[in-house]
């Protein structure tokens, strides 16, 4: 029964510092969602308060419509270097992998002329 008492109070704890840990993290994304409304609702009034800076306020929704398209096409970008640093690095092991062949071959057949040559003094010997 102490055991059982024991065992019960550990889970308690263990789910009452989860239970922290989940409500720091609602808090947190509570702010945050809350900062966003609060910026949303401040570039709204921006752009439409006056009448008069009308041209700005086109000119503030085509630079946001822009970055926007931007953050979209920089995932794209970095994909593609990656992907081109990528091929680059395979097409060197390839090339690495080729003169290392070539090369391994020349020194093998080379060792195996010398051990022939051996092999057939020691044939030569017996």
């Amino acid at each position: 029964a102490n055991n059982i008492n024991i065992e019960q109070e550990a889970t308690t704890k263990s789910n009452s510092k989860n239970l922290i840990t989940d409500l720091n993290k609602l808090r947190e994304y509570t702010n945050l969602g809350g900062s966003i409304v609060e910026n949303g609702v401040k570039l709204h009034n921006l752009l439409n308060n006056d009448s008069n800076h009308k041209i700005i306020d086109e000119q503030i929704i085509l630079f946001l419509e822009e970055m926007s398209h931007n953050i979209e096409n920089y995932d794209n970008i970095i994909k593609k270097n990656i992907s081109h640093k990528l091929n680059g690095i395979i097409n060197d092991i390839d090339d690495n992998i080729n003169d290392l062949e070539s090369n391994k071959m020349i020194e093998i057949k080379e060792n195996i002329g010398i051990l022939q040559k051996k092999l057939d003094d020691k044939q030569n010997e017996l």
